[in-house]
This record gives C-alpha cells, sequence and structure tokens, in this order.
C-alpha cells in the first residue's frame, strides 16, 4: 500500500503542486489509500481472524487508521515537498 500511495504522489502531486497544496494532496491520498481503503481491507480480515480488536469497536479500528494516515500524510509531504523538510532529508542523506 505504501508503493501505491508512492505511485499515486508521484503520477498526481509532484510537479503539479507545491507547499502546502501538496502537503495537503499527500495527506488526501494517505487517508484514501491508506486510512480507508486498506483500514477496511485490514478490518474485514479482523473479522475472520479476531487479531486486532476491529470486531469489538470497529469505529475505533477505523478512525485511529485515518488518523494515523493523515498524520503520517502530512509528515511526508512536508517532508518532500518543503524546504525545510528537504534540508532534513538532505541532512539525512536522503
Amino acid at each position: 500500500m505504501g508503493a501505491t500511495v508512492g505511485a499515486l504522489i508521484q503520477l498526481f502531486v509532484v510537479g503539479r503542486l507545491t507547499n502546502s497544496k501538496a502537503i495537503l494532496a499527500c495527506a488526501l491520498l494517505s487517508v484514501g489509500v491508506l486510512g480507508i481503503a486498506c483500514n477496511l481491507l485490514c478490518l474485514n480480515l479482523d473479522s475472520h481472524f479476531h487479531y486486532f480488536g476491529g470486531v469489538d469497536s470497529p469505529y475505533f479500528f477505523v478512525a485511529g487508521g485515518v488518523i494515523l494516515a493523515a498524520v503520517s500524510g502530512s509528515i511526508a509531504g512536508w517532508l518532500i515537498f518543503s524546504t525545510k523538510g528537504k534540508r532534513i532529508l538532505d541532512n539525512v542523506g536522503i
């Protein structure tokens, strides 16, 4: 799923959007793919295997995934598309 989000960012964001619009687009793509699609797949699998507690509280299961996807997509977008984020990535060697 991470590769899917990366490919979508490459197709729809890189070279088209900058700064805060690009960060928002990364967050929305992450929420759509990871927070909703992947999380609903995991919830469906959890209904069969009962590993993660999704059957007991499905709203918390899905909401937690959506929130974490929004936060992580925003951080990834900030690192990739802001000047300060690019500086941090350069210092790390990425």
